[in-house]
């Protein structure tokens, strides 16, 4: 009689530190992984949907904690506390997507932004 080769969900395939990383948790040295291997798992399972991460990074982060971060560099002109509020956006967003998120959200009547700028600055 042949043996029935047991098929595993996605998930199941990955080990714990894998998930865990998917998820954002800590998960030891896994996180120091070569780059080009990360975005292949983020690119196969990541919760783009629930999760945000780019190449460079160490940990994806939930959309609120990106939406938290976008928050802190369009309000860093009142005061970026050592450049800590805006350093997230300046490292990892590219200046066009700086552009868009400014366009969309920014507070033009308090803070002036342009390309190149590592984050907006009081008009006062």
């Amino acid at each position: 009689m042949p043996i029935r080769k047991r098929t595993l969900s996605r998930r199941q395939a990955l080990d714990s530190n894998a998930q865990a990383w998917l998820r954002g948790e800590p998960c030891g040295f896994f996180m120091f992984k070569p780059q080009d291997e990360l975005e292949a798992l983020w690119e196969e399972y990541g919760d783009k949907d629930n999760m945000f991460w780019r190449s460079r990074y160490c940990l994806p982060i939930t959309r609120e904690e990106l939406e938290a971060n976008e928050d802190a560099w369009l309000n860093s002109g009142e005061s970026d506390e050592y450049g800590s509020c805006s350093y997230f956006i300046d490292k990892y967003y590219t200046d066009e997507e700086k552009q868009t998120l400014w366009s969309e959200r920014g507070d033009k009547k308090r803070f002036h932004w342009r390309p190149g700028m590592r984050g907006p600055e009081s008009i006062e």
